[in-house]
This record gives C-alpha cells, sequence and structure tokens, in this order.
C-alpha cells in the first residue's frame, strides 16, 4: 500500500512503486522519472531505473522482492527531471496490517453516521425490486455509491439497503437485498465511509511509525479496534467546526483525546522479533515499553 509517505511490502511479493510531484495543487508531468532501491544497509536493489509516466504524470516501477528478508527502513529514492532526490522509507513484512473496523463498528460508537450525513436524497422516477433510477444522479461518478447506504421511503416503511453498485450514465443505483419494486418513492443515500476508514487506519500505522513502531507487529489488530475508531471520528467531525465551542469542535476535541489517551495506555501483544511466535515478554506491552530487538 502506499499513500506517499507510508509504503509497505509483503515480503517476496512484486509491488509497484508509485510517485508525483505537485506544484499549485497540479501534478507536474516530468521528462525523465528515475529510482532506485536499497535495502536498510544501502545494498542496492535497483539503481537509477526508469520509471513509467502516465499521461496524468504518476509514475510507476515494479519490482520484485523474492528472496529479500522483512525488515524495517528499506529505502527508495524518486530522482525527477534531475531534481532534488526524494526518499522514502518502507518495510516488507511478514503478514500485513488488517483493518478490522466495520460501519457497524461506526453505528454502535456514534449514531451520527446513521443519522444524518446523506450525500443525495430525492424522489425515484423508476426502478425495479433492486434498482432505484433518478437523472439527477447522473451528476455523480460511477461506483461513487458502492458499499454504501440507501433509505427507501415505502409507504411508512423506512427501508434500508446495502448499494451494490451506481451507474452514472442512467443515475442508476443498485442494491441488495431486493424489496418490492421501485416507483416513485423517496430515498436518500450515501456512499460508503470505507475510504475514511482505512485513512483513519492508515493515520494510526503512522503514528506507530512516528514512534519507532510497527503497527502490523500487533498480532491481534483488534486490539487497534478503538484507535482506528476515534481517529476516524476525530476526521470526521474536524471539517465541520466553525467555532471553538460549537458542538463538532466539542466532539473533535472529545475524540482526539479519547485517541491521545488510548493509544498511550493500550496494552499490546506485539511481536517484537518478527519471529510469528509471542513470548512472555512480548504481552501486554504498553506503547512506552515497546522495544526493538535489533
Amino acid at each position: 500500500m502506499i499513500k506517499n509517505n507510508l509504503i509497505e511490502v509483503e515480503k517476496d511479493s512484486t509491488y509497484t512503486f508509485t510517485y508525483w510531484q505537485e506544484s499549485n495543487n497540479t501534478v507536474d508531468i516530468p521528462s525523465t522519472a528515475k529510482i532506485s532501491i536499497y535495502e536498510p544497509d544501502g545494498t542496492a536493489i535497483a539503481t537509477d531505473q526508469n520509471m513509467s509516466i502516465a499521461a496524468d504524470g504518476i509514475c510507476t516501477y515494479a519490482q520484485s522482492f523474492s528472496g529479500y528478508d522483512s525488515d524495517r527502513n528499506y529505502w527508495v529514492k524518486y530522482v525527477l527531471d534531475s531534481g532534488t532526490p526524494v526518499v522514502r522509507f518502507f518495510d516488507i513484512y511478514k503478514y500485513p496490517f488488517v483493518n478490522n473496523v466495520t460501519e457497524s463498528d461506526l453505528l454502535s460508537e456514534n449514531k451520527v453516521i446513521k443519522e444524518g450525513v446523506f450525500d443525495e436524497s430525492g424522489t425515484a422516477e423508476s426502478g425495479t425490486v433492486n434498482t432505484l433510477v433518478d437523472s439527477k444522479l447522473k451528476n455523480y461518478e460511477d461506483d461513487v455509491f458502492n458499499g454504501g447506504v440507501i433509505e427507501i421511503y415505502q409507504n411508512d416503511d423506512i427501508i434500508e439497503r446495502k448499494i451494490t453498485d451506481f451507474a452514472s450514465s442512467t443515475g442508476t443505483v443498485t442494491f441488495s437485498p431486493n424489496t418490492t419494486a421501485i416507483t416513485t418513492e423517496k430515498y436518500a443515500l450515501r456512499g460508503s465511509y470505507q475510504e475514511d476508514l482505512d485513512t483513519a487506519a492508515e493515520q494510526v500505522q503512522l503514528d506507530f511509525k512516528a514512534i519507532t513502531k510497527r503497527a502490523y507487529l500487533v498480532i491481534d489488530h483488534y486490539q487497534l479496534k478503538w484507535l482506528i475508531i476515534y481517529k476516524f471520528f476525530e476526521r470526521f467531525y474536524s471539517p465541520l467546526r466553525k467555532t471553538d465551542t460549537d458542538e463538532y469542535s466539542i466532539q473533535y476535541k472529545n475524540y482526539a483525546d479519547k485517541y491521545n489517551t488510548a493509544f498511550q495506555s493500550m496494552n499490546l501483544t506485539y511481536d517484537e522479533d518478527e519471529d510469528e511466535e509471542i513470548g512472555t515478554d512480548e504481552e501486554n506491552q504498553k506503547i512506552g515499553e515497546i522495544k526493538f530487538v535489533r
């Protein structure tokens, strides 16, 4: 996975490095893009290799890591148009970080996710037992609502269904399971929170990395569940703040404080030596007590 500042490579896999540079909020399109990849001790894996440059300026390069040890602080160097080199560190892991948080977990923590913020609402123009059509939805991109929720108001009932597909060309929402055939019912829908959950989980990983720890070495990733939930809601409320004392600011601070407290006080089962076995000295460790054996 990569989000520019977080790169994790699965052991014995082929990984595609992705890099770009921006100016004035626009991705630059370089004439040349070079990549060099090194082991933690500085041994070269690849030197000054050409990256592929896409029409949108995104540069990529695929590298096999078959036979390389799982370890921290491998590093990659990017050079675009003979400019200043940019170095990023990355890890090769034996087992990946898994985000176990679901939207149901978010609902259990805070009902605001269910009660409000829908992306769109309106009245169906037509439909079937598992589709709803409204031409005004053509303004949205294909699949933007996939994984989200649609509420359909049939008579006095509110029918909630999971969105399985969205076709922009016709404004058609496909959902599951079936209901009675849609005609001109009112509805409200929103996309999935999965991307926001993934971003929250990434921030947790980055916070571990900032203190020279690795979240994927926490053997039971359910131990990180509440960190991800608190970080999600901290990020959820942040852009809604208008003043320092409004309800959104209060909620933002509440979740930021919960996150910081939980991060500092949690007990972890942490595989310090990466041998995939947990000794008695690797159980119930606090963040400040974890020491690496390397």
